[in-house]
């Protein structure tokens, strides 16, 4: 099969174009493995949404929010997340924002909205009426090392 990949607007954060330089690496050598089409689309709008990454796989779609930092995260549904990185210093994430969790959570709503209104027009008749994209899922991704208190988020919306 084949890898594909769609770019809405190169990144304008260095950390993500390398992140989506990796991701684009990983995705091309599995669809080659696995023989099957991965779909990569990065920097793009759904939904009023700014998307960095969305794989889209033959029975999946994964939403990526990537992310810098590297170090100790604390935050959790609500509220600010900060990363204390091994020097001792420390940033907010997304300051003046929405939080990581959130933005990740909104991202993913957009697309199954996105999807579930154009699902008669992507897929045939009878298949569209069957189809629901509630198993979209989101992913924060960082690009260093990260360690996570997972007291801080409970553990169903870690799953």
């Amino acid at each position: 099969m084949k890898f594909h990949n769609w770019i809405g607007q190169e990144s304008g954060f260095s950390h993500e174009a390398s992140q989506i330089k990796e991701l684009t690496k990983v995705l091309q050598n599995w669809s080659n493995n696995i023989d099957k089409s991965i779909h990569l689309l990065t920097n793009f709008f759904i939904g009023g949404e700014e998307i960095d990454a969305a794989i889209i796989l033959p029975n999946n779609v994964v939403m990526i929010e990537l992310k810098r930092g590297s170090g100790k995260i604390t935050g959790g549904e609500n509220g600010d997340w900060v990363c204390k990185n091994d020097k001792g210093e420390q940033f907010q994430l997304n300051e003046g924002r929405k939080n990581p969790y959130i933005q990740a959570k909104d991202k993913r709503y957009a697309m199954l909205g996105y999807l579930e209104n154009r699902k008669s027009e992507i897929f045939p008749p009878q298949k569209s009426e069957q189809m629901s994209f509630n198993h979209i899922n989101s992913f924060i991704v960082f690009d260093g090392e990260i360690q996570w208190d997972k007291e801080q988020v409970p553990s169903n919306v870690l799953g």
